[in-house]
């Protein structure tokens, strides 16, 4: 457990400077299900298990989000979910 949280605090500190805020909901597949809804614009997070996010990424693909997955630390997944252009409201990627 600890590995995964100095891999998600340095995953953070490299985050913030990009953008406007960070919040948590505590659950991987809400945070997901918000993505698909257009009421979050991104989710990033290390350290999820396949139960964490198999469904909500299936509801996230469907609704035109892009799912990347990634081996991660801890033997777990590293997940990251931002909207597709098909998504309502889906914002503009900086360049």
């Amino acid at each position: 457990m600890r590995e995964v949280r100095a891999v998600q605090g340095a995953a953070v500190a490299r985050l913030l400077p990009e953008v406007r805020d960070i919040r948590r909901s505590g659950s991987c597949a809400i945070d997901l299900c918000r993505v698909a809804a257009g009421s979050l614009d991104g989710y990033v997070e290390e350290g999820v298990h396949l139960w964490d996010h198999a469904a909500a990424g299936l509801v996230a693909r469907r609704a035109g989000a892009r799912l990347e997955l990634l081996p991660g630390a801890g033997g777990r997944e590293s997940a990251r979910v931002w909207p597709g252009s098909r998504l309502r409201g889906a914002p503009r990627r900086r360049t």
